[in-house]
């Protein structure tokens, strides 16, 4: 606020872009993962958070500002729905609803715990600085979701691409009919 002179509802109204990337790339997330698989989203997914990140904290304008904001959204609307399709090619599917719960239990828990050290750094860095290092971070990570990442196990066959068309419509009728997703679509709207 002190740094582009705005007031709370200014500040929000930036903060909210994150989330209105989030909400607005949930379902072609999916559908892009569909078509091209979790190791090359992941990897420009983090790619575009960090980028995202640098230009949040290197700017002196709002709307850059602002479009920081937004590619941290739009990146994050990824991880999610990355971890689940990683899960399904991984995992047994008795394990999937553990998998899935387990990770959105630790989402919380770093929001939750990663509070007091990222305020800590920005006091004794400076908010830019922090940012930058958490910039750096995220081209790490990425790297690593490069090198350990793969799509699926060797000896599944891959699938082959949907193309794109009234086949995603087809399935997304059937997501919408259930009542499943929208008990948890409503949990996650509440939390």
């Amino acid at each position: 606020m002190q740094a582009f002179h705005l007031n709370a509802v200014s500040l929000s109204s930036i903060a909210a872009l994150f989330y209105i990337a989030y909400v607005i790339m949930q379902i072609p997330s999916g559908l892009l993962y569909d078509r091209y698989g979790p190791r090359y989203l992941l990897t420009g997914a983090v790619l575009i958070c960090a980028l995202g990140t640098l230009l949040f904290a290197i700017t002196n304008q709002i709307w850059l500002l602002s479009l920081g904001r937004f590619m941290t959204g739009f990146g994050g609307a990824f991880a999610f729905i990355g971890v689940l399709v990683l899960a399904s090619s991984w995992f047994p599917a008795r394990y999937f609803a553990l998998i899935a719960g387990i990770v959105q239990f630790l989402g919380s828990m770093g929001a939750l715990v990663g509070e007091a050290p990222l305020s800590a750094a920005a006091t004794t860095y400076g908010w830019r600085h922090t940012l930058i290092g958490l910039c750096l971070a995220g081209v790490l990570i990425a790297f690593f979701i490069w090198l350990i990442v793969h799509d699926r196990p060797e000896h599944m066959s891959t699938p082959a691409r949907p193309k794109f068309g009234a086949g995603e419509l087809h399935r997304l009728r059937v997501v919408l009919s259930s009542r499943q997703s929208w008990l948890v679509g409503l949990y996650n709207f509440a939390i």
